[in-house]
């Protein structure tokens, strides 16, 4: 995840009220995709409109499908007891958690058989060109390669 200072604080606040961590990552990943790039308000009622969204849109993400919908209503809670009244920003999905997305995408590239089939399925699934998905992977592949460097030669 990046330096967004948003998605930070509501990430921090998510981990306090005892959400576990990949979870919280999902449900950011997942507001990211609806929201990013626009700027929404937060309204502090929980029958508004804006919490009914938050609320589905985590409820999908987990794949809650039962009633016991405590999850999603304890993390829908953490979004509006801590960002009422403002407007904010929310950055796209693909910006906020590039290295993520770089290594899902990376790792389902190399299992794939049909690797143009699977090339077209990824840029379609993450709404990019298939210059962008190239980019990503070398960038993947330089920073492996930095890492895998020993600084300390002599």
């Amino acid at each position: 995840m990046t330096d967004n200072l948003l998605l930070t604080t509501i990430y921090d606040s998510l981990i306090e009220a005892g959400i576990k961590k990949e979870i919280a990552i999902k449900s950011l990943r997942a507001f990211c995709r609806k929201y990013g790039g626009q700027k929404i308000f937060f309204s502090p009622n929980p029958q508004s409109k804006r919490a009914n969204e938050i609320f589905n849109l985590i409820s999908e993400a987990l794949d809650i499908r039962d009633d016991n919908y405590a999850l999603p209503e304890k993390i829908t809670k953490v979004f509006l007891s801590e960002f009422y009244n403002i407007g904010e920003y929310i950055p796209l999905e693909f910006n906020a958690f590039r290295d993520e997305i770089a290594l899902e995408i990376s790792k389902e590239y190399a299992e794939a058989k049909d690797k143009n089939e699977a090339l077209i399925e990824i840029c379609k699934r993450y709404n990019m060109s298939f210059v962008t998905f190239f980019k990503i992977r070398r960038d993947l592949k330089n920073k492996k390669i930095k890492n895998q460097k020993n600084p300390n030669l002599f």
